[in-house]
């Protein structure tokens, strides 16, 4: 039986090794969706580092902010795609996720609901 299924995850590797070897584009690094490639039928792919292409024409510190602008979403892309992976591998952390920003919506509904602004008495005629 271990057997049977061990062959059959194997051959799965070996079928989506050969899709992505002859995928048209692969592109390395952090990317964005840029709608679906005609070509393939798949969506279409695009670096970071593309869509926010440095421009010489402007001064130092422009390209500077630019720069740490792309290393910015370069970090915070890396960590969500971390993070993603933690909770495809640990189904019980994606439970508590889910429970924590139940039970945080549940507290600032509460909040909402039963603020009442305080009225001080040195406003009143």
């Amino acid at each position: 039986m271990s057997l049977s299924m061990q062959l059959e995850r194997t051959q799965n590797d070996l079928t989506k090794a050969q899709s992505e070897a002859t995928a048209p584009q692969k592109v390395n690094g952090p990317t964005v969706l840029q709608g679906f490639d005609e070509d393939s039928g798949g969506p279409r792919m695009r670096p970071i580092s593309a869509i926010l292409s440095s421009d010489m024409s402007f001064a130092d510190e422009e390209t500077n902010f630019k720069r740490g602008v792309r290393r910015a979403a370069n970090t915070i892309d890396r960590f969500s795609i971390q993070f993603g992976r933690f909770l495809r591998v640990y189904p019980s952390a994606r439970v508590f996720l889910l429970l924590y920003m139940l039970l945080l919506h549940l507290w600032v509904l509460f909040v909402l609901l039963t603020y009442s602004p305080e009225i001080h008495s040195s406003m009143l005629p």
